[in-house]
């Protein structure tokens, strides 16, 4: 009777060590899928804001070209950004993770946009002139 329970107390034991087993990989599997999503979303963030930063670098050019040598032409890129980088930032905004730096970051840049264009475009038109 005694080898009865050490042998039912051993598959006892077995069946418990699989079930933990178990539990511990369908837990870890979990938190695979969720770093595998929360990767995705980083992706998305970096690209969505490497586009902002293309955009307002090719404005940037096409102010300065502009400022070199007063021809028009080199403000299609500004105007082209001038009137999407709101939206472009409130999407950014909307698709990244609550984070009170990028927000603060976003923000800082949705308020700083406006003024810095008016600023810029001021000193263009003047340099220009004179």
């Amino acid at each position: 009777m005694k080898k009865t329970h050490k042998i039912v107390a051993l598959f006892a034991g077995a069946a418990l060590l699989v079930a933990l087993v178990a539990v511990v990989s369908f837990w870890a599997f979990s938190q695979i899928e969720k770093a595998a999503e929360a990767r995705k979303h980083s992706d998305v963030v970096i690209n969505r804001a490497n586009d902002v930063l293309s955009a307002l670098r090719d404005a940037e050019t096409g102010q300065r070209g502009y400022s070199l040598t007063g021809d028009e032409a080199f403000l299609e890129p500004y105007l082209a950004v001038r009137d999407s980088v709101r939206d472009h930032l409130k999407e950014l905004r909307q698709i990244t993770l609550i984070s009170a730096a990028i927000n603060t970051w976003t923000h800082w840049l949705h308020w700083w946009m406006p003024n810095w264009r008016k600023c810029r475009m001021s000193l263009s038109c003047a340099a220009t002139r004179t």
